[in-house]
């Protein structure tokens, strides 16, 4: 399965140290370089950060054009795997357009555009691309609030759904259950504060996979929640 993704050479070393050094799956790598921010300031809803998620789109876009028929992974750099993904993200794209992690836990509806599978058709490459043409610099969360409002649109024909608790996320709210096998490092505004998450995690789940193995433990989160079953409403920010 090919990953697509971009970064800067302010967050390299995510994807050096951590992406990287943890990953399990035999991925097809495509990580697109963008340089510096050249001493600027590249944190949240920066100048430089929406310029990123501008790039960012417009490679996805071309990257779901040139693999039309095959299933791509689009992720951020502040991952660690803990596992392999391929069999939950396998198991989820089927019948599905797009797979997206949870914004929360249980889900409410509300997306995370930080690690997400996408069935490569027409139909997600023309919601990609709608996404693209939104200005991301009147969005709270720039690319994430413009996915969450058009993928709510009453036009819109995908068939979506989330992936669960074990693709992780801070902003699911709870301790990653003890199957974790990917931790995004979101809710954080700048490299230094992932960095710390990614460490904080990783010494948490180590110790938790050896009381695992030792003591035969079993995953003890719900993981059989759907989409379907506990969305709720959610605040659509609307273009103004």
């Amino acid at each position: 399965m090919k990953v697509f993704g971009v970064y800067s050479e302010e967050n390299k070393i995510l994807k050096d140290n951590w992406f990287l050094k943890t990953l399990v799956d035999d991925l097809d790598l495509n990580f697109k370089y963008l340089g510096s921010g050249s001493g600027k300031d590249v944190g949240f809803s920066s100048d430089y950060w929406f310029k990123v998620l501008r790039k960012r789109h417009e490679y996805l876009c071309q990257a779901i054009w040139e693999n039309q028929g095959d299933i791509i992974l689009s992720t951020d750099v502040d991952i660690q795997f803990f596992g392999p993904c391929l069999p939950i993200i396998n198991k989820c794209i089927k019948g599905k357009d797009i797979v997206f992690q949870s914004e929360w836990w249980p889900p409410t509806g509300e997306v995370n555009c930080g690690f997400v599978a996408i069935r490569c058709n027409e139909k997600t490459l023309d919601f990609y691309k709608k996404v693209a043409q939104v200005e991301f610099e009147k969005m709270p969360l720039g690319d994430q609030s413009a996915i969450n409002m058009l993928l709510h649109d009453k036009s819109n024909n995908l068939e979506w759904d989330v992936f669960p608790p074990q693709i992780w996320a801070k902003s699911h709210g709870f301790v990653p259950p003890r199957d974790v096998v990917v931790h995004h490092a979101n809710c954080t505004v700048n490299t230094i504060q992932k960095l710390k998450q990614l460490k904080l995690v990783s010494s948490i789940t180590s110790d938790r996979l050896k009381w695992q193995q030792q003591l035969s433990l079993k995953p003890n989160i719900d993981a059989s929640f759907t989409r379907q079953q506990t969305e709720k409403p959610f605040k659509i920010y609307l273009l103004k």
